[in-house]
């Protein structure tokens, strides 16, 4: 799989891959791309949420992300992962509110279920994801600029897709260019018009539990709601870093 040009921006730190999925089926709703469940008209909220755990050097996080609205905004939300309650709820949007949770460990190892609860006043909706387990990543050491960027990695259990989300930090001017990219393969081709600055490349390959975004996934959301719920794993097996060269322009 081959990915083409990402967006080139000044100042703009790594997405999360939360950010990521949150965007995709938020603004996917239904559509030729996306197979909405029976029913998923008729006033019950679209729900949009993912948990993702990281374990990097010396530091292990999970953050998690709840997405409701409805023709009607909801008058409240409780959202819950296996009882363990989202604090943040914050309005997002004119019809949305979102909650979130972020705690500096691991609060789910690979291999657990990760069960959503998300109560509103029009009930209770439901849904649940395996969180993969550990994978490593295959990075080449150094690239010229006009290359192709080939990434490869070892299948991880319960894996639906992965999602890669990198940064290009450039060497001659402060800014930067964001890759980000789904796929069901082992492997990634990011392709040379979307590496368009020097510099060095860090980001980090995500195995993710649920529906692809896109593509005809269905929902997996169901009860009072329907939408998309994923799980996210990485730890340090799964990040690369490695530096774009500039040869011809030096």
């Amino acid at each position: 799989m081959t990915i083409p040009a990402g967006s080139r921006r000044r100042g703009v730190p790594e997405w999360s891959l939360a950010a990521v999925v949150a965007l995709t089926a938020a603004l996917a709703g239904c559509s030729d791309d996306v197979v909405c469940p029976e029913g998923a008209e008729d006033g019950r909220p679209y729900v949009s949420a993912a948990i993702v755990e990281t374990r990097a050097a010396g530091e292990e996080t999970t953050f998690g992300t709840v997405f409701c609205s409805a023709d009607t905004l909801p008058v409240f939300l409780i959202a819950s992962v296996n009882g363990r309650g989202f604090p943040n709820v914050v309005p997002d949007g004119a019809l949305g509110l979102r909650a979130t949770l972020e705690d500096g460990a691991i609060t789910w190892q690979p291999g657990s279920v990760c069960s959503l609860e998300v109560a509103t006043d029009y009930g209770i909706a439901r849904a649940a994801a395996v969180v993969p387990g550990s994978f490593a990543v295959s990075a080449p050491g150094d690239i010229e600029l006009g290359e192709a960027l080939a990434l490869s990695w070892t299948a991880s259990t319960s894996a639906d897709y992965y999602a890669v989300v990198a940064t290009i930090t450039g060497t001659r001017a402060a800014e930067t260019v964001q890759i980000y990219a789904s796929t069901r393969d082992t492997a990634v081709t990011i392709a040379a018009s979307g590496i368009t600055i020097a510099g060095t490349i860090a980001g980090r390959v995500r195995a993710v539990a649920g529906p692809f975004p896109g593509g005809g996934a269905a929902g997996n959301v169901s009860g009072a709601g329907w939408g998309f719920f994923t799980v996210a794993f990485s730890d340090t097996a799964g990040a690369f870093e490695l530096t774009v060269n500039d040869t011809a322009g030096e």
